[in-house]
């Protein structure tokens, strides 16, 4: 009897040790497997910081550049500008060529007015000038089919001021509305006109698809 118990007693032992050694192993290879589920989502998040990181980095770098890029074309289109300004400033000088530029400018002004009287004022050293350039338009400047504007030059007020470097102002009789005709102005307008154009061509940049041509 004795020895009956004693081998059911071993067999219970056995069958518990199997089957703890079966949980054991059972709840070893979950905690395995999570800790490495755990260490691959890390990983995974750790990497993605990485990688977003270095997309911020190259970001940053790539937008530097390009703004340092862009700076220094702002300065060579600043230095242009000057350039074209230094020499609009000589064009007085060559009496021939600037009686014909005030003449073009004139009329183009009154045109663009289209009043029935205009007034002229320009810088106080043009006045002779712009007078010879008025006497120049033949007929007037012609507005409509049968209609010319008389044109003055306007010495009553205090004329354009000191750093214009020629052209003219054409005014109405009143002197509300006006058009600029100064070649401070128009290198302005030529300026903002044709820089969208220019700059693609001159520093390898695409330009606006309304204004790649010229």
């Amino acid at each position: 009897m004795r020895e009956f118990i004693m081998h059911e007693a071993r067999e219970k032992a056995e069958e518990i040790g199997c089957k703890a050694e079966q949980d054991y192993t059972v709840e070893k290879q979950r905690l395995v497997e999570e800790e490495k589920l755990r260490i691959k989502k890390d990983f995974e998040r750790r990497q993605s910081n990485v990688d977003l990181e270095s997309k911020i980095a190259n970001a940053t770098e790539t937008n530097k550049n390009k703004l340092l890029v862009l700076s220094a074309a702002a300065v060579e289109v600043e230095k242009t500008f000057i350039e074209a300004f230094e020499r609009l400033k000589g064009i007085s000088n060559d009496a021939g060529a600037y009686q014909t530029l005030l003449k073009a400018l004139i009329t183009e002004g009154v045109a663009s007015l289209g009043l029935p009287e205009v007034l002229v004022r320009c810088r106080a050293q043009d006045v002779a000038a712009v007078q010879q350039a008025i006497s120049a338009v033949s007929t007037g400047a012609k507005i409509s089919l049968d209609q010319t504007a008389p044109i003055t030059v306007d010495t009553s007020v205090v004329n354009i001021p000191k750093e214009c470097i020629g052209g003219v102002v054409v005014t109405s009789a009143d002197g509300k509305i006006k058009c600029f005709q100064t070649l401070n102005s128009r290198l302005q307008v030529a300026y903002d006109t044709a820089l969208p154009c220019i700059k693609p061509v001159l520093f390898n940049q695409q330009g606006s698809k309304h204004t790649d041509t010229m």
